[in-house]
């Protein structure tokens, strides 16, 4: 008695067997071959002005500054323009946080 297989069958075990032997290896090895993004964790930060006692904002020349990450306190004559707290690293420039 002869051996039927279905025509359908045969050409999914074909698809396969060549995905696994050409397609597989082969994007692996693309993917083995690009290089590697060198990243970091990015600590985000924001420059917050002191309120005195009474709420209200110190009208005073000198103004204080906190960071909002560590809490270390900055006094200026006006804005602190600062990109990155200088105690702990974090980025105080302002962005779009549509990532976060």
């Amino acid at each position: 008695m002869s051996d039927y297989i279905s025509r359908e069958e045969a050409e999914n075990r074909i698809d396969e067997a060549l995905r696994r032997v050409f397609v597989e290896p082969v994007g692996k090895s693309i993917l083995s071959k690009l290089p590697a993004a060198e990243v970091k964790h990015v600590v985000m930060g924001k420059w917050m002005l002191v309120d005195t006692e009474d709420g209200d904002r110190d009208d005073t020349l000198l103004m204080t500054w906190w960071c909002n990450r560590c809490g270390k306190e900055f006094k200026t004559a006006g804005r602190l323009d600062f990109d990155f707290c200088p105690k702990c690293g974090a980025d105080m420039r302002e962005r779009n946080n549509e990532h976060e």
